[in-house]
């Protein structure tokens, strides 16, 4: 793949396209946070913050080391092709860092009868 990006397994389930974005985390952290995503809907693992302009609001996503989600939430620093990967404490946040890779766009029916 291209230089500086993460080795991680690649992904082999159906997909409608692939597109290589800054991957960051993100959580809800009581003190700036309400705990539910631009959609409204409650963050949780699989709630993923990404730039609507290039990532449909619904839109369903496989990320390789995340798993399944949906492009659920927006954020003032999510521009053009980052996304940010919620987790429920900041220690899970930390431990993800800042990686660089592929994202699979994936078709909705495969998504939400995978179990990851």
């Amino acid at each position: 793949g291209p230089k500086g990006a993460t080795k991680t397994a690649s992904y082999t389930g159906p997909y409608v396209k692939k597109i290589y974005v800054e991957e960051t985390a993100y959580w809800a952290n009581p003190a700036w946070s309400t705990g539910y995503t631009f959609t409204g809907v409650k963050a949780a693992i699989g709630s993923i913050a990404v730039d609507p302009s290039v990532i449909p609001l619904g839109t369903r996503l496989y990320v390789p080391g995340y798993g399944y989600g949906v492009a659920d939430d927006t954020g003032s620093a999510i521009k053009h092709f980052h996304i940010d990967l919620y987790f429920p404490t900041a220690a899970g946040v930390r431990s993800w860092g800042t990686r660089f890779g592929w994202i699979y766009i994936v078709p909705a029916q495969s998504a939400s009868a995978a179990t990851n």
